[in-house]
């Protein structure tokens, strides 16, 4: 019995690279046996606007973007693990590090661990949803967990 490959109705946008990506179509065709009725190449930061018009049915997405907060969208599961991890993570030269001290590493690991996949798309959503200055909302995340003086204003 040979495997069936079934054509979805719906079309799926993302970026140009996600229709022929082992971790994109290609692969959620192999893994899953469907394919989408038609792709439609975006941007990135695109997606939202093309499913909120219509345009397309599913979309290519992460999950920290700020739109994900809104519950107007389903994030589906994704069993086979085609679309692999994307973890943030803090990089610098080790110059930066003997020139910034130990107090840099500590503080620098700190955020790291307190940024949680929901945490970035709350941050994220102040930004792309609220139209936040990111610096502004980068320093009151590191003031709230006293990690920069507080500059708070009378």
């Amino acid at each position: 019995m040979g495997s069936k490959r079934r054509r979805l109705q719906a079309r799926i946008g993302g970026p140009p690279q996600f229709e022929s990506s082992s971790t994109g179509l290609a692969g959620v065709e192999q893994a899953y046996g469907f394919a989408p009725a038609a792709f439609k190449p975006l941007p990135v930061g695109e997606q939202y606007t093309a499913l909120d018009q219509g345009t397309i049915q599913a979309a290519d997405v992460n999950t920290t973007d700020g739109q994900l907060t809104s519950y107007s969208y389903a994030v589906l599961h994704d069993p086979a693990h085609v679309f692999g991890w994307g973890n943030v993570v803090p990089v610098v030269t080790q110059k930066v590090l003997e020139q910034e001290g130990p107090a840099f590493a500590t503080t620098i690991d700190k955020v790291s661990a307190l940024l949680t996949t929901s945490v970035i798309r709350q941050l994220n959503a102040a930004v792309a949803l609220n139209h936040e200055d990111p610096a502004k909302i980068a320093k009151q995340f590191l003031e709230a967990h006293d990690l920069v003086p507080s500059s708070q204003s009378g």
